[in-house]
């Protein structure tokens, strides 16, 4: 199921900007946390290991307008 997602941003100089939010799938991810060779700034907790991919998002404008 595909969504689309929306958000819109108002500026300061009276224009309503609305993007479209997508997500780069095809890319490994934006980061990779890796540990430090240094035993005293090693990671401890095991809440600290968990991975999870953050994929970059990509913001496309779709339309404008002026508010003011």
């Amino acid at each position: 199921m595909e969504f689309n997602v929306f958000i819109e941003l108002q500026t300061s100089g009276g224009y309503l900007l609305f993007y479209k939010v997508g997500v780069v799938a095809e890319h490994k991810g934006l980061y990779e946390q890796v540990d430090s060779p240094h035993p005293n700034l090693r990671r401890d907790s095991a809440e600290l290991f968990i991975k999870e991919v953050i994929p970059p998002l990509l913001l496309t404008l779709v339309s404008y307008c002026i508010i003011y």
